[in-house]
C-alpha cells in the first residue's frame, strides 16, 4: 500500500533536501590549502618517517619507476628499487650499492634532483644545511654567486661550459662527487656567502652548483643552474 505524504510531510521532505544541497554546496567552496611538496632530509633504506611517505607518493607517478605504487611511510626494498631506477634514469648513478656509491639511496644530489622535479624547497633539517636566496650578478669575465644557508657553512662553487656532473659518494654523510673548476669563499663557517668567479670567457653560458658542508661535515647541493657572461 503506498502512503500519500501529507503537506507537512512533504515540507519537511524539501527542507531536508535543500539543507543537504547547501552542505554540498558549502563543502565545495571550502579553500584548498595548494603547496608544493618537498623532502625534506636525505634518506636511507630503513627509514620510517613522513618524508618516506612523500618520497613515495611521488615515484608512485610514475609506473615504470615504482610500478608498485605503495605508500607505506616505510623505505624498504621496493622503494630502493625504485629510487635506483629514478637514478639510473636522471643520469644521477647506476652502479654500485647503497653502501658503495649510493645507489639506492636518496643523498644530496638524488634529494636535489627529486625537489626540484617536484617543484618544492626542502624545509630545515637537523643535520643537512638549507641553501636558499641563491643569486647571480654577471659581468663580462666575471660572475659572483651568493647565497643563504640556514646554519653557519662553508662554501664551495663548482662551475663549467659544460654541463655539471653530479654522483653520490660513499660516505655516512652523504658525500657527493661533481665535475668542473672550483672556487672557495674562505675557511669561515658563515650564514651568507658570496663568490667571485674571474677570467671567465665573454658571452658563454657557465654551469654551476653550490656546494655547502656545515661543521659535522654534512653536505648540501643546489642542482646544477646556468649563467651568462656579458
Amino acid at each position: 500500500m503506498t502512503k500519500t505524504l501529507t503537506t507537512v510531510e512533504r515540507t519537511i521532505v524539501a527542507a531536508s533536501a535543500l539543507f543537504a544541497l547547501s552542505l554540498i554546496g558549502m563543502l565545495f567552496m571550502l579553500p584548498v590549502s595548494a603547496h608544493a611538496a618537498s623532502i625534506d632530509r636525505q634518506l636511507d633504506p630503513g627509514d620510517n618517517n613522513a618524508s618516506v611517505t612523500t618520497l613515495q607518493t611521488y615515484l608512485a607517478l610514475d609506473t615504470s619507476i615504482y610500478p608498485e605504487g605503495l605508500v607505506t611511510g616505510f623505505y624498504g626494498v621496493l622503494t630502493t628499487s625504485a629510487v635506483q631506477r629514478f637514478q639510473c634514469a636522471y643520469s644521477i648513478i647506476c652502479t654500485g650499492s647503497v653502501v658503495t656509491t649510493g645507489y639506492g639511496r636518496v643523498g644530496p644530489t638524488t634529494l636535489a634532483s627529486i625537489n626540484s622535479k617536484m617543484g618544492g624547497v626542502p624545509s630545515a633539517d637537523t643535520q643537512v644545511p638549507l641553501i636558499s636566496s641563491v643569486g647571480v650578478s654577471t659581468g663580462s669575465n666575471t660572475a659572483n654567486i651568493s647565497w643563504n644557508t640556514n646554519q653557519m657553512t662553508q662554501g664551495v662553487v663548482r662551475y663549467s661550459i659544460s654541463p655539471i656532473v653530479l654522483s653520490e659518494e660513499n660516505g655516512i654523510l652523504g658525500s657527493v662527487g661533481v665535475s668542473g673548476d672550483t672556487a672557495l669563499t674562505d675557511s669561515s663557517f658563515r650564514a651568507s656567502q658570496n663568490v667571485l668567479l674571474s677570467n671567465l670567457q665573454r658571452n658563454t653560458q657557465y654551469y654551476y652548483v653550490v656546494y655547502t658542508t656545515n661543521a659535522a661535515g654534512h653536505v648540501s647541493i643546489t642542482w646544477p643552474a646556468t649563467f651568462t657572461t656579458k
